[in-house]
């Protein structure tokens, strides 16, 4: 699923919803940087094994390139597209979030806990940097933390969450 800020102010206001709320985002830097950490060309974060009824599976791949800075997405191997403009899907960051989820439902809806304390992936400009997570409860932000414990810092521009399971991990391709 996605969306932007913008759906999502329109749908709370004609819901009514207060509008009062001051977010807290996450820190933007003011300008493009490369941090220490490993090299992360591709990554692709597999949800669902190929099995003899569905060859595929279900994953999502990230390709960087050096140029644009970006990563484009794609959804089991093909580009991922906006679905008005047809335009390949991309983003500055990736953060990784692992947590403990269950499925609760015959539809597979999942429970994932997101309150606590957990570890994860941010990837930027082709670098994969270790991070942690902290929610203390559900009207909390949650926060993350570089290796360090000093609160992480992204690239100006688009940020997606790959949010998966505790005990799985994406794969660095190259």
């Amino acid at each position: 699923m996605y969306t932007s800020s913008e759906v999502l102010l329109d749908e709370a206001s004609r819901k009514g919803y207060k509008s009062t709320a001051v977010p807290e985002f996450l820190a933007f830097s003011d300008q493009f940087y490369v941090p220490e950490g490993d090299s992360a060309g591709t990554i692709e974060c597999r949800y669902k094994p190929s099995s003899a009824s569905d060859r595929t599976g279900y994953y999502t791949t990230y390709k960087y390139d050096s140029e644009t800075h970006l990563y484009s997405r794609f959804t089991n191997g093909e580009p991922h597209v906006d679905e008005n403009t047809s335009d390949q899907l991309t983003c500055s960051n990736i953060i990784v979030q692992y947590a403990d989820t269950k499925v609760i439902d015959n539809e597979g809806r999942l429970d994932i806990d997101f309150i606590g304390t957990g570890t994860g992936h941010l990837y930027t400009a082709g670098k994969r940097i270790d991070l942690t997570w902290s929610k203390s409860d559900a009207n909390s932000p949650t926060q993350f933390f570089d290796s360090n414990g000093t609160p992480i810092l992204l690239n100006p521009g688009v940020t997606w969450f790959q949010v998966m399971k505790t005990g799985t991990e994406e794969q660095i391709v190259e």
